[in-house]
């Protein structure tokens, strides 16, 4: 396309040389040499004398013309000269008017590519704008469960806990090993707020092995494993009882990370707890089997109970040394262990599909006269609201029960 383009507008430029060419000569000869016009060669061959007139015949004489002039060699290379220059002149004119024409066809289409592109680029449908976005997803996402409601669980939970313990356990004395004990807990991940691992884990097997406050530390026992396999904030070793791709993408992620100024690591820890915040609401409304109700992420009732049962195995290591050695009884304390475990799953999934941060409390610190407080039934905070960072100070939904008592170690 580009030679021919190029060969028409030669071709266009030689023509236009050669017309323009032939016109200047053709009008440069004849203001040197016009041509005569014809000559009247007619004349009278008589005249009339007197009154009387004759008629005399008219003859006509041709008379023959003069030779034209022959041009001089100087003439015409001088005619030719000056046809050549003005036949270049015009060339050149035709020839740039051509390109500047050429040139403004290509820019016209180059502005229209580039219009056209950038109207994509921008356009409105396109590409909505972030907040539009965010609303539009704000109204598939669970509602929030008022906080009266959750709480009213969380007693209920309780006392589901304290009933299990008086049911199932007896308070007969103990002949078993308090160190094998302590380290069954220290594997099952117990450790406590304000002493050594040792320490605390020594004091609550003295507790669960005194008839006494048996039904206390075997509360706390239950109570702390069970909050913390549900718990999205919580650290543990036991196993999950949250939903199988949660459990898996929280234990994926790498530790805080440390060596950085005390701001420099609120700031990261804001950003982290948003970040999972949003994460968790978008992974409960994708994994809810009923997206349109904006209810609570339901409890699989397929996977549920087996991790119950996982979770009841590895709290039997600790609580089957004081479950009856009856049969039926052992099978009666573990079906009912599993089902504790499921209804505290329920709330736990609750919270998950809530917009704010919770957090639950299973730990108290020790009294100024130095006694050990013991939680027997859980508390919960409100770490954050719908938005924004997390709250300096938790808001407490839940006092937790504790008792208190002499340190046993």
């Amino acid at each position: 396309m580009a030679w021919s383009t190029r060969t028409d507008a030669s071709t266009l430029t030689r023509k236009g040389i050669t017309t323009i060419s032939i016109i200047i000569f053709t009008k440069l000869v004849n203001s040197q040499f016009p041509i005569p016009p014809p000559v009247n060669t007619t004349s009278p061959s008589g005249t009339g004398t007197g009154s009387t007139s004759t008629t005399s015949t008219q003859t006509p004489t041709c008379t023959p013309a003069s030779p034209p002039s022959v041009l001089s060699a100087g003439a015409i290379a001088g005619i030719a000269i000056g046809c050549a220059v003005a036949g270049l002149v015009a060339g050149l004119l035709v020839a740039c008017i051509l390109l500047r024409r050429k040139k403004r066809r290509h820019s016209r289409k180059a502005d229209a590519v580039a219009t056209h592109h950038e109207s994509k680029a921008y356009s409105p449908e396109t590409t909505p704008p972030a907040a539009a976005s965010d609303i539009q997803l704000k109204q598939f996402l669970p509602e929030a469960t008022p906080d009266r409601e959750i709480a009213q669980e969380m007693q209920s939970l309780g006392g589901l806990i304290h009933q299990h313990v008086e049911n199932y356990y007896h308070s007969r004395p103990i002949n078993a090993s308090t160190h094998d004990l302590s380290t069954t807990l220290k594997s099952l991940g117990f450790k406590g707020q304000s002493s050594s691992p040792d320490t605390y884990t020594k004091n609550i097997t003295a507790l669960c092995l005194d008839p006494k406050t048996r039904q206390s530390g075997l509360r706390h026992v239950i109570t702390r494993a069970i909050f913390s396999s549900i718990g999205f904030h919580t650290e543990t070793s036991l196993p999950s009882m949250l939903p199988q791709p949660v459990a898996s993408f929280l234990q994926a992620m790498p530790p805080d990370e440390l060596g950085h100024s005390a701001d420099a690591q609120d700031s990261i820890h804001a950003a982290v707890s948003l970040a999972l915040r949003r994460w968790r609401g978008l992974t409960v409304f994708l994994l809810h089997p009923r997206r349109n109700l904006r209810t609570p992420l339901p409890i699989d009732n397929a996977a549920v109970p087996l991790q119950a049962q996982e979770l009841a195995n590895s709290l039997d290591k600790f609580l089957g040394v004081f479950v009856d050695t009856d049969a039926g009884v052992a099978r009666q304390q573990r079906a009912h262990l599993e089902a504790v475990i499921v209804e505290c799953t329920r709330l736990g999934y609750v919270l998950l599909s809530h917009p704010c941060d919770w957090g639950f409390v299973t730990d108290v610190a020790s009294t100024k006269e130095g006694l050990h407080g013991l939680v027997v039934e859980a508390g919960l905070d409100k770490l954050s609201g719908q938005d924004g960072p997390p709250y300096s100070h938790p808001r407490t939904v839940v006092e937790p029960v504790a008792v208190y008592h002499e340190p046993r170690v």
